[in-house]
């Protein structure tokens, strides 16, 4: 079986794996899945595709759904509601999951935006940000919280 980790640029990011907490969560989860499943890819693009902080998102998500095209199928595509995606539209025959930090964006705004600051990253919080999220959580096939 192939999954697809749709996780966004961050993952990849030497800063953010040093002081942020949730880069730990999603490396866990990656690494849960490649014990279950077997091969977990995870889109890398590069930074100076998506160096100005609104089209973050939009850029990640579209350029990994062209890399996904190019490297899939896959059974299984896995990301977070924005990032992931144009990867969930890229993959209607695959499952689809979705996670979530947590459903109140406020609380998750207050909690994520330090850290992303600590790195030295922005943090987007903007309402396309947030129709993507919506979009991204309406394709799924399920949600994890």
């Amino acid at each position: 079986m192939k999954a697809l980790y749709a996780v966004g640029p961050s993952y990849w990011d030497e800063r953010v794996r040093t002081v942020a907490g949730w880069w730990r969560i999603l490396e866990l989860q990656r690494r849960a899945m490649e014990a279950v499943i077997g091969v977990v890819e995870v889109p890398e693009v590069e930074e100076a595709a998506h160096d100005y902080p609104n089209a973050r998102v939009a850029a990640y998500s579209v350029l990994a759904a062209v890399r996904a095209s190019l490297w899939g199928p896959y059974e299984l595509v896995v990301g977070a509601p924005s990032y992931g995606l144009g990867s969930f539209i890229a993959n209607p025959g695959a499952a689809r999951i979705a996670f979530v930090w947590n459903g109140a964006d406020p609380y998750r705004d207050k909690m994520l935006a330090p850290e992303f600051k600590e790195a030295g990253l922005p943090y987007d919080v903007s309402p396309a940000m947030r129709m993507m999220n919506r979009e991204g959580l309406s394709v799924v096939d399920h949600i994890v919280a």
